[in-house]
């Protein structure tokens, strides 16, 4: 069923940041990548308390490893904002809970100390911004008016 108004410019705004923030998860996959030295000193750091010991093609097979559990959770995490956007957008409600509570994790993540690079705390950035649209009072009268026709 088609929603009984268009999305008010608040929802607009706010699908928009949350797209955004898909695409710096996204960017934190390609930093993932570039950061390849990084996950061999990792592994190599982990490996000297490790009995047996890895040779050097087993640590950048590790490191390799370790990098693509990560870009395959980056693009995972990127697909599920975009999903939900998409259906906060059209007036779903416990979307627009599920992104909010996905940014409250983010501020914890940042509060408690958890090193992280300058996309991932931009992304963090647009989604506060996303979410406190999300929220605004047009919005709110949007899903409202969406979950009415539904119902």
């Amino acid at each position: 069923m088609a929603s009984p108004t268009a999305p008010p410019r608040a929802v607009t705004a706010a699908f928009l940041a949350f797209l955004t923030y898909a695409a710096t998860a996204l960017a934190s996959g390609v930093v993932v990548l570039a950061a390849r030295p990084e996950f061999e000193d990792a592994v190599r750091a982990s490996n000297l308390r490790s009995s047996p010991r890895l040779t050097e093609d087993q640590v950048r097979g590790t490191a390799s490893a370790g990098q693509g559990v990560l870009l395959v959770l980056t693009t995972l995490v990127a697909l599920v904002y975009l999903w939900l956007a998409v259906k906060f957008r059209a007036g779903r409600n416990w979307a627009r809970v599920v992104l909010a509570v996905s940014t409250l994790l983010q501020l914890a993540a940042l509060v408690t100390g958890e090193r992280k690079h300058a996309v991932e705390r931009a992304g963090f950035v647009v989604a506060v911004i996303g979410t406190a649209l999300g929220y605004a009072p047009s919005s709110n009268a949007y899903i409202a008016a969406v979950r009415a026709a539904r119902d």
